[in-house]
């Protein structure tokens, strides 16, 4: 895997296991408003974890491990990311190869101790090949990508993923250049390039294809009073939409409404597809 993918599972197992659970709530609080300027104040349990799931990306990843000492993996979440069996990441726990946070928890009939494990730790074992995944697991990791028709709906799901994490990556951007944080703005960019080019490319062959609708042409306003133009596509009730020149803009094709600033990176939308599904799917349909 590269880091990028890896830092892809990372997260998609963290919030897939609500983990956020693992974290006091006063510290989660306190970490959205210093980190990403959040006002949790009225925000109920379920809101904030929303918000701490809504700006964790592979370019916040270090920034969450960073600020919140409780975040990390269990050993189920380990065996998931690195597809080694759960005797393996508890040997490693106990051997003192990864450090943990150990924190009592009171689930609805029982407490237990669980020893949360430092992300980088084991991103440090597997670089060094000592996390190599069972034969059996990587295979079915294959398998459940290749199993997936590249039907309109499954595209169109894949699609929407790719399209909101890369506006995910559109925002850190943006906020990491107001802060000075160079570094981290630039590789955002080059992750949110990378997205967007995937799903330009899967666009441009359903249209080819025809099996994208055309709908008209969005028009964007945004601060400073610029004026962009956005044609927009529709597959399997996803709505897409893909920059439009000014050359090509026909008064007759203008829909009635206005995008009001950046089209938000929030997912409001059910899908079955994790990310990495999406993006091989995506890149299986293109190849």
């Amino acid at each position: 895997m590269t880091d990028s993918e890896l830092k892809e599972k990372i997260i998609e197992s963290w919030t897939t296991n609500h983990r956020a659970n693992l974290i006091d709530i006063s510290a989660l609080r306190c970490f959205l408003g210093n980190k990403f300027r959040i006002k949790t104040k009225g925000m109920n349990y379920d809101k904030i974890e929303e918000a701490a799931v809504n700006h964790l990306t592979p370019d916040t990843l270090d920034v969450y491990i960073k600020g919140l000492p409780e975040f990390g993996l269990l050993i189920k979440d380990i065996t998931e990311v690195f597809g080694v069996s759960a005797y393996k990441a508890s040997n490693m726990i106990k051997s003192g190869q990864v450090r943990t946070t150990d924190k009592r928890m009171k689930y609805s009939d029982y407490k237990t101790t669980v020893h949360i494990a430092y992300i980088p730790d084991l991103i440090e074992l597997y670089k060094a090949g000592k996390m190599t995944p069972k034969k059996q697991v990587a295979a079915r990791v294959a398998n459940s990508v290749q199993s997936i028709e590249a039907s309109d709906d499954n595209i169109a799901q894949a699609l929407y993923i790719i399209n909101k994490s890369a506006k995910k990556s559109r925002d850190t951007k943006n906020s990491k250049y107001e802060e000075g944080d160079h570094s981290t703005c630039h590789a955002s960019k080059t992750r949110m390039l990378k997205l967007y080019h995937l799903k330009d490319e899967a666009m441009e062959k359903l249209i080819d294809e025809g099996r994208m609708e055309y709908l008209g042409i969005n028009r964007q306003e945004l601060p400073g009073h610029e004026t962009n133009y956005l044609k927009v596509y529709a597959l399997s009730g996803f709505t897409f939409h893909t920059p439009c020149e000014s050359r090509d803009i026909n008064e007759a094709e203008l829909l009635d409404s206005t995008i009001t600033g950046l089209i938000s990176a929030e997912q409001t939308r059910k899908t079955d597809l994790k990310f990495s599904q999406a993006e091989a799917l995506l890149k299986k349909y293109i190849a």
